[in-house]
Parts: structure tokens; sequence; C-alpha cells
């Protein structure tokens, strides 16, 4: 959910540029600049001291009495102070004006203004991060002794600076360059957009000044149908390469190297190869020990990595490295990604287009400008965040029957698929394994509910349910079914809903 953070607070200065102005007035920004610098900044500083305190105090519990119940708490307290980052951003841009005042000081210049005024709420979140470490440093010194007395090897303990930098580079840099890119892209190709309209209002009497590079552009370029589409085009297309561009930015954002040749490696390409999933490689990603996880990176075959990381290496038996990489190869093989981003496309065009036929027939006036689409953006960024969590946990459950039913058939003897279609016990506990090796080392409850993944309780029941089942009468595997039969509905109904907007905008005016 941190990664969908970040991507709010830095697309809320795009929807300042919806509205004429900020709540609190240009004018009572212009005039009471250290008023609204004041209002800006003091929510952030507050949710600061909060987790500052509920830190110190978790800290100093842990090391009198050794109360787990402080962990919970600290937990509860940090994810409070991390979500808030959002809305505060948002209250701070939409409603106090903090990106006029920004604008004020550095101009208006290619997403550097919004990154700027996205920096106290950013900042909230690496200082939250920062009052973290003491808690996790005692959670991973607790984890050393419960290692040496399995015999699994000790990895080096990683410094304050390092773990903080790590989670940084994971959580907000993974997420935050991106988005930063796109936002760049995007005001870029408007500049553009917008230069050649003023040449074609100037060539047509309009009192406009148009650029001076605008005189290079052909003229077919200045009708205005052509001006709108081309640029949403040139969006879009940016936008897509961007994102396939991701994994190999990936690759420096966090801290990787290839892994070396060796029977295992050879075991997961043939694993990939199997099951006809091309990647480019494997890598290894360097956590210090700290973390086991997994993950696929990438939607082109020659742009897609498979990612574990050293911890997951080096304490999982090799029976359960290869279910966690059966896992991710389940996600690429079934195309997760794909209808992941079809839910929230889906949920954008069923929200958006729907809401904004309502506004239209209520007489609210133009859906276009104003504050009827930021509440019309904001509505369909929450819904799709609902329908995204509940089909990302399907799609968990059903890799997770893949992965068992992949170690059942193979029997991990490396030589392919030998066994009959059911899930057997060695398949689900080689599964169920690695996601108790996940919950201990990570520290995680295995109870604790997570958005996008459920709870691994959950999960392992699940596994423990389907043994003795054919992989395609699992009731996870019928789940995702409908999970992406409900979102092809949803993309159909929103295709119609937006195009029906848009007959209605061009009949009776936007």
């Amino acid at each position: 959910m941190t990664h969908l953070l970040v991507i709010a607070i830095l697309a809320t200065g795009a929807l300042r540029g919806l509205v004429d102005e900020p709540l609190a007035g240009a004018g009572w920004v212009r005039q009471h600049p250290a008023l609204a610098l004041l209002a800006s900044l003091l929510p952030f500083a507050g949710l600061l001291l909060l987790h500052g305190a509920v830190s110190w105090a978790c800290v100093r519990r842990l090391d009198r009495r050794g109360d787990p119940r402080a962990l919970a708490r600290h937990e509860r307290a940090a994810a409070l102070v991390r979500a808030s980052a959002a809305p505060a951003h948002a209250f701070a841009v939409l409603a106090v004006g903090w990106l006029d005042l920004v604008r004020g000081w550095c101009g208006d210049l290619v997403a550097l203004d919004e990154l700027v005024a996205a920096a106290p709420a950013l900042g909230l979140l690496m200082a939250s991060w920062a009052m973290t470490e003491p808690v996790e440093r005692r959670v991973r010194e607790a984890l050393i002794f419960r290692r040496l007395d399995e015999g699994l090897s000790i990895p080096p303990m990683p410094g304050a600076w390092g773990w903080w930098w790590g989670v940084v580079r994971q959580q907000l840099l993974f997420a935050a360059a991106p988005v930063v890119v796109v936002l760049a892209w995007s005001e870029l190709v408007g500049m553009a957009r917008d230069g050649l309209w003023e040449r074609s209002l100037a060539a047509n009497g309009w009192p406009a000044a148009p650029p001076a590079w605008t005189g290079v552009a052909p003229e077919w370029l200045l009708d205005r149908d052509v001006l709108g589409y081309g640029s949403a085009a040139l969006q879009l297309a940016g936008v897509v390469a961007i994102l396939a561009m991701l994994p190999v930015a990936l690759r420096y954002l966090w801290d990787t190297a290839p892994l070396g040749p060796g029977a295992l490696r050879d075991r997961l390409l043939g694993l990939c190869s199997r099951y006809g999933v091309r990647v480019r490689g494997i890598l290894v990603w360097r956590t210090h020990g700290a973390m086991i996880n997994g993950a696929v990176v990438g939607f082109l075959p020659r742009l897609r990595y498979i990612i574990l990381t050293d911890a997951l290496l080096e304490s999982l038996p090799a029976d359960q490295v290869e279910a966690v990489a059966a896992h991710e190869i389940a996600h690429v093989r079934h195309h997760h990604i794909p209808w992941l981003a079809g839910a929230m496309l889906a949920s954008a065009l069923c929200i958006g287009s729907g809401l904004s036929l309502v506004a239209r027939a209520a007489g609210l006036g133009p859906v276009t400008q104003g504050w009827t689409p930021v509440a019309l953006l904001v509505a369909a960024f929450g819904v799709g965040l609902l329908v995204f969590g509940w089909a990302s946990r399907r799609f968990e459950w059903q890799a997770d029957a893949f992965a068992a039913g992949h170690m059942s058939a193979s029997g991990f003897s490396g030589e392919g698929l030998s066994a009959g279609p059911a899930v057997s016990e060695h398949g689900a506990a080689s599964m169920a394994g690695a996601l108790r090796a996940v919950a201990m080392i990570n520290g995680f409850p295995p109870d604790r509910f997570t958005w996008r993944h459920g709870s691994i309780s959950d999960r392992l029941r699940r596994l423990n349910r389907g043994v003795g089942l054919p992989l395609d009468r699992l009731p996870e595997t019928r789940s995702a079914r409908a999970a992406k039969l409900v979102i092809g509905a949803g993309l159909l109904a929103g295709l119609a809903i937006t195009a029906f907007e848009t007959a209605a905008s061009s009949a009776f005016g936007a």
C-alpha cells in the first residue's frame, strides 16, 4: 500500500490544475504566505511528533518488559501516520494553496514544483521509517536466537542508515521514480499541445503570442481534434514506454545482482521454460538477510526479471525456493498483472464516466474543470483500490495453488511434470513452508491482513484444504476465473459508459 500512497501524493499536484483556485482562495495565499506555509506544514509536524512519541514508548517498553503488544501498537500508529500523509498533502495543495505557494518561489517548472510541494509528505514517510528502525532492529535481534536454534546462518546486521536507505529505495523510489517521469512527460506533451493551439488561435485572429518553436510544426497539427487526440496518444505511449523500462531501472533502484551459475539457476530457468514464461534473468535482491520475498517485474519478455531476496535463497530449502519461483511464474502465466491493471481501468471508466453522466444530469456544470472532476477522480481511485485488492487476493490464492500443483507434479525431481494432476501433501507443504518462513524472518504476524495478499494464515488454510484436489477444481482457481470475468465485464461496461458520456458531451457541450 505504501507504493499507492506515494503515487497518490505525487499525483495530487495534477488535481490542482483542474480547479481555478484552492479553497482558501488565491488572493489569501498571496496576502498571507506565512499563514499558508504554517497551515500546510503543521499537520505533517503533528503526525511526526505522534509517531516519534509512539516509537519512543514502544522501544522503552520492549527494553524494559519485552512486551510484544507494544509492537502491535507501534505498527498501528505507524500505519496511521503513513496513511495520513496523502490526505494531509491533498489538504495542503487543494485547500490551503501549498502548491501555489511553492510555484511562487520556484516557478511552474516541469515536474519540479510538484516534487518540491510533495517533499513534506514524502519526508514524513522517510522520517517515519527512520523512527521505525529502532523497533525493527530489536525484532531482528530477537530473530537471531531463533535462527541459531534452527541451525540457520546469521546474515550481517545492517546498520541504521543501511536499513533506512534500503526501505526508502524499496518503498519510495520504486514508486516515485516512474511517476515523476510520467508527470514530466505529460506536462511536456501538454505544453507542446498548448503552444500549437496558441499558434492556431493567432492564425485565426486571436491576440495570442505562440511560442517561437511552433513555427516549424506542419499546418495539419493545428486542428483542435488532432491536437487533442494526438496529445492523448503521445501521453499514453509515454506511460507504456516508461512502465516497460521500469524493470531496467529497478536493477539500480534496488540493490540487485544476477543469480550466479549453478544447479539452482538452471532449475529455475528450466521452470520458466517449462511453463513458457520468458525472462531476461533471475536477480538476487541483497537485503542483508532482512527480508524473504520474491517478485516478477516487467510485462515484456526481454525486460522481465524474477527477483528473489538473499534471505530467501539462504534460509529456504531448495524445494521451497522452487515453490516461490513457481508462485511468481504463475502471475505471468495467468496474466495477473494486466488483469489488475484492467481492474483499475474498469473502475476508473465505470465510476468516472458514470458519475460524470450523473453530474451532467444534475446540472453541476462542466465536468472537465472545477471540483467536480476532482471528486470524480477521488471516487474512481477509491473504488479502484477496493477492486484492486479484491482481485489481487484471489490472484495470490491462485498463484499459491499453482505452486503447490507444480511441486506436486514434479515431486521436486527436476525432471518436469511426471505425477498426477492432484495437489499432494508435499506440494502444499513446500509452498506453506515458504509462507511460514516469510512470516518468521520478516517478523510478520501470520494473522495480519494485508490489502494485496490477505493473511498468511488464510493462505495456509487454503493450501491445506486443496490437498487431494485437481488443480483446475480448486476453489482458488475458480475464484481467480470469476475475478477475471468480473474485470472483463467491468471493462466492457466502462467502455460503453465512456462512449455514451463522450457522445453526450459532444451533443450538449462540455
